[in-house]
């Protein structure tokens, strides 16, 4: 990557010393405000805690709660499950992401862009939806045979986030003039690696799709169990150390792999970007359009071939397909331009020509990342009750307003741009905003265990339906349902796909976090 001129240099400094500031005071707070939570998760762990008394009043138990665990076959069972499954994705996305990638490198542009584009529609289709679409689409003889799920889970997990690194891919060869015939090799190592950072987690959100009594035997994992035994059997020191657990394996496989992720990033995304250029913006719709067509024709086909029935009247009253997405769609929206928002603010600091500046923001923002990423927290829980959002839409706000991944995108974005601003940082902002809108709405299953109001959630209003009804042109239906409210998420990839730069695609690294 060529030297910036010292005029610019210094030209640079002085503009970003007010950014690098504010990046450095938010990092540090919001770095301290995960300490306290993962402090009150600790004290908790140590305590038979009544939710009456409180956190601090409750009686101390020591390391009873972590002993009542270890001598549980259960935490055996789920904390191999979830290691089998970490290293079975890790390795199945490797072998996919580098057969895919370079069949992709020998074929046409406008027929890579249209794969890369159906897979990134998978990559923001809704767990919820997915789940029920892969029922259809396979049965449920599979899903809940234990010994197939041990494979067959981190197969459909490989599949649904195979987008994610097809795309990068295909920015890295479109946005560099030097071509390096290895980046697939590369960006399946770096992605494989990535996801084993985050060991201790399963992709909560489809994993609580396809868990069920029959399957636990190899699915039940840390994520899982967590949920069950802790906040839907209210016990919450046993959430909270495993909590604690799940923290402590992260920073231990953070502190590991660290070094060689950071060097196979700086291999893939290092050299001279090209002269930016515009292209017709027809040949981007042509391409996401027949993407999106095969899309819904996939998508359709298991359900046709058991019922053709596909009348949403049959639900009465009980489905308010404007009102239930028009709302979910302004929660995430108002979430998504927070977390943006803060995003821009943290990334400064990383943008400073000194170097130790830089270092310093990657160990705090690295610090947060391996404190946020736990999905089951009570201590989050707890934080919302107290602010007295509990069982409001304001209870999925709180919880999604901030985004380490989203962090790490915007950096991604900045990095080469000497001096970011007005044109180039407001498109970073809106590619982030769309796609952390489009993520928001498809995957906060976990925080609607807030709302009593389900059917403000057009995807639990889904979940709800199909379990009240039972035939197959019910489901059908369903499935129609499915499609209809997962089209805001796969619209809004869409325009980020069509309308930004293709730098600005990066913004897609958001949706790489085990949610």
């Amino acid at each position: 990557m060529s030297q910036m001129p010292d005029s610019i240099q210094s030209n640079y400094k002085t503009r970003n010393i007010g950014w690098t500031i504010v990046s450095l005071i938010f990092l540090s707070m919001i770095l301290l405000f995960h300490i306290i939570q993962f402090g009150k998760d600790l004290i908790i762990s140590f305590k038979a805690l009544n939710i009456a008394q409180g956190i601090f009043d409750s009686p101390w138990v020591g390391f009873q709660n972590y002993s009542t665990l270890l001598s549980n076959f259960m935490l055996g069972k789920v904390l191999r499950n979830t290691f089998v499954f970490n290293l079975l994705f890790s390795g199945i996305s490797f072998i996919l992401v580098v057969f895919v990638g370079y069949l992709l490198n020998s074929l046409p542009k406008g027929i890579s862009r249209v794969i890369t584009a159906f897979l990134g529609l998978l990559l923001f289709l809704p767990a919820e939806v997915f789940s029920g679409w892969i029922v259809q689409l396979f049965g449920t003889d599979i899903l809940v045979n234990p010994v197939s799920m041990q494979y067959f889970y981190p197969f459909l997990c490989s599949i649904k986030y195979l987008g994610l690194p097809l795309i990068l891919i295909a920015i890295r060869n479109e946005i560099y003039t030097e071509r390096d015939n290895l980046v697939p090799v590369k960006l399946a190592g770096l992605y494989s690696l990535v996801s084993l950072i985050f060991v201790s987690n399963s992709f909560f959100t489809l994993a609580n799709a396809f868990t069920n009594p029959l399957n636990y035997e190899t699915m039940d994992m840390l994520d899982t169990f967590s949920y069950r035994a802790g906040l839907v059997q209210a016990n919450m020191s046993v959430n909270a150390a495993v909590g604690v657990i799940q923290t402590l394996i992260t920073i231990v496989s953070a502190a590991v792999l660290f070094v060689p992720i950071l060097t196979l990033f700086r291999s893939i995304f290092h050299g001279k970007r090209k002269d930016s250029y515009e292209e017709s913006v027809l040949i981007k719709w042509i391409p996401s359009l027949i993407a999106l067509v095969l899309f819904a024709v996939v998508y359709f086909l298991p359900y046709m071939n058991k019922g053709y029935s596909f009348d949403l009247a049959q639900f009465g009253e009980q489905i308010d397909l404007t009102g239930s997405i028009s709302v979910f769609i302004m929660v995430s929206a108002v979430s998504a331009l927070i977390a943006t928002t803060l995003a821009a603010a943290m990334s400064g600091a990383f943008l400073n020509t000194n170097r130790f500046i830089k270092i310093a923001a990657g160990f705090l923002l690295t610090l947060i990342t391996v404190l946020y990423i736990s999905p089951i927290r009570y201590s989050s829980y707890s934080l919302i009750r107290q602010m007295g959002l509990l069982n409001t839409i304001f209870a999925v706000v709180a919880s999604t307003l901030f985004s380490s991944a989203a962090v790490w995108a915007m950096i991604c974005m900045l990095r080469d741009d000497p001096m970011p601003k007005g044109k180039s940082l407001f498109l970073s902002m809106l590619g982030l905003f769309l796609i952390q809108t489009a993520l928001i709405y498809g995957n906060s299953t976990v925080h609607l265990v807030y709302l009593t109001q389900m059917h403000m959630s057009p995807l639990l209003t889904m979940r709800q339906l199909v379990q009240m009804l039972g035939g197959q042109a019910d489901r059908s239906a369903v499935g129609f349902y499915g499609f209809v409210v997962s089209l805001p998420p796969l619209l809004l990839f869409l325009a980020v796909n069509i309308f930004l730069p293709r730098d600005k695609m990066l913004a897609i690294i958001s949706a790489g976090v085990k949610n």
